[in-house]
C-alpha cells in the first residue's frame, strides 16, 4: 500500500472513530461505566466516557497481572513451578471465603481464575514495599502507592490506576517491555487465557471494587490476539450493586464491543438443515447440522472489520471468576 493510500485509510479510520465509539457505548444498556479498546494495528483507541477513563481507581483483582509480572521477573515464582503454598493456620477463617480461597496450594493460573487474595499477598509481602514501589513506578502503573498495606493495597485502598494507564501497561507486557523472558511470558499468557475461536484468543482478568455497601464497580482488562499477534487491548469498568450484578455484564459489554469493532469473530451459529427422510405424516423439521453424522465445517472468521451497525447481543462465555469468588 502506497503512502497516499495509507493516508486516505487513516483519515477514514479517524473519521469513523467517534461513530464507532458511540455505537459500542450502546452496549452498556444505560449502565454507568467506561471503556477503552485500543486497535493494535492502527494504534487508534475507541473510548467511552473519557473523563472516567482518565480517573485513577483501585485495580483490585486486575492487579494480578502486574503482580504476576513482578513475581516472575524477580524469581519469586518460576515458569515451571508457579505453585505457592500457605499453611492453613495462615489462612484466616473468614466465613464468607469460598472453598478455593481456603485451599492451601495455588499456581498462577488457578490463583488468577479464583482471585485468591493470599496468593497475591504472598507475592507482595515477599517482594517488600520499597521494591514494589520501584517496580510499579517503572511500569508507570498508576500512583504506585503501596502504603495501604502489603496484604491489600490494591483492594479499594492506596494503589490507584486509570483505565488509560492499564491499557498502556498491557501493551508494554505484550510487547515484551517489562523484562520477562520467553518462558516467563508464556506462563503469564497461559494463566490469563480465557477462550479461543478460530485464530483469535482472548486473554484477561476480571475484578470488582467496593466503594460502599451496595455500590461497587466491576472491571475487565485484557487483550485479543489474532494468529498469535496482538490485535486489540481493552479496559472496562461498569457500576453495579453487587458482585453478582456485574459479573456477567462486564464480559458481555466487552465481547459485544470487540465483535462490533471487528476485533473478535461473530459467534458461530449452528447450521440448520432439513432431515433427508421424514416419516409419513410428519413435517420435515430443521435440525442442527451438528446432529448429523457429517457436520459441515465451520466458516472461517471474517477478516474484514464488522459493519457499523450494531450486532445482536451475544451471551457472554462463562466468566473466569464466579460471583462467589470474585469478591475484590
Amino acid at each position: 500500500m502506497g503512502v497516499f493510500a495509507k493516508l486516505i485509510l487513516m483519515g477514514s479510520l479517524l473519521a469513523a472513530q467517534p461513530l464507532l465509539a458511540g455505537g459500542v457505548a450502546q452496549n452498556f444498556n444505560g449502565r454507568w461505566g467506561d471503556m477503552e479498546i485500543y486497535d493494535a494495528h492502527s494504534t487508534l483507541s475507541f473510548r467511552v466516557n473519557l473523563p472516567r477513563l482518565a480517573e485513577r481507581v483501585a485495580p483490585c483483582s486486575t492487579f494480578y497481572i502486574p503482580a504476576a509480572v513482578i513475581a516472575l521477573k524477580s524469581g519469586l515464582i518460576k515458569p515451571a513451578v508457579t505453585e505457592i503454598t500457605r499453611a492453613q493456620s495462615d489462612i484466616p477463617p473468614t466465613h464468607y471465603w469460598p472453598s478455593a480461597w481456603r485451599a492451601q496450594k495455588h499456581n498462577l493460573r488457578s490463583a488468577a481464575e479464583n482471585s485468591v487474595p493470599w496468593y497475591l499477598a504472598d507475592i507482595t509481602t515477599k517482594r517488600g514495599a520499597a521494591k514494589l514501589k520501584t517496580d510499579l513506578t517503572g511500569f508507570r502503573y498508576g500512583n504506585a502507592d503501596v502504603s495501604g498495606g502489603l496484604e491489600g493495597f490494591w483492594r479499594s485502598s492506596s494503589l490507584l490506576v486509570s483505565g488509560l494507564e492499564q491499557v498502556d501497561f498491557l501493551r508494554k507486557v505484550r510487547d515484551g517491555k517489562v523484562g520477562l523472558n520467553r518462558d516467563q511470558m508464556q506462563v503469564l499468557l497461559d494463566s490469563l487465557r480465557l477462550q479461543s475461536q478460530g485464530e483469535y484468543t482472548l486473554y484477561g482478568k476480571t475484578g470488582s471494587c467496593v466503594r460502599t455497601e451496595g455500590d461497587l464497580y466491576g472491571l475487565f482488562v485484557g487483550f485479543v490476539e489474532q494468529a498469535g499477534k496482538p490485535r486489540a487491548y481493552f479496559y472496562l469498568t461498569v457500576d453495579g450493586t453487587s458482585v453478582a450484578d456485574v459479573a456477567t455484564v462486564r464480559r458481555e459489554i466487552v465481547m459485544n464491543s470487540l465483535i462490533q469493532l471487528g476485533f473478535w469473530p461473530e459467534p458461530e451459529l449452528p447450521v440448520m438443515v432439513a432431515e433427508q427422510a421424514a416419516p409419513a405424516g410428519e413435517s420435515t423439521a430443521l435440525v442442527p447440522a451438528a446432529a448429523q453424522t457429517a457436520a459441515a465445517p465451520a466458516a472461517a472468521p471474517a477478516a474484514d472489520p464488522a459493519p457499523l451497525t450494531s450486532p445482536a447481543p451475544v451471551a457472554a462465555p462463562a466468566a473466569v471468576e464466579t460471583p462467589a469468588v470474585d469478591g475484590e
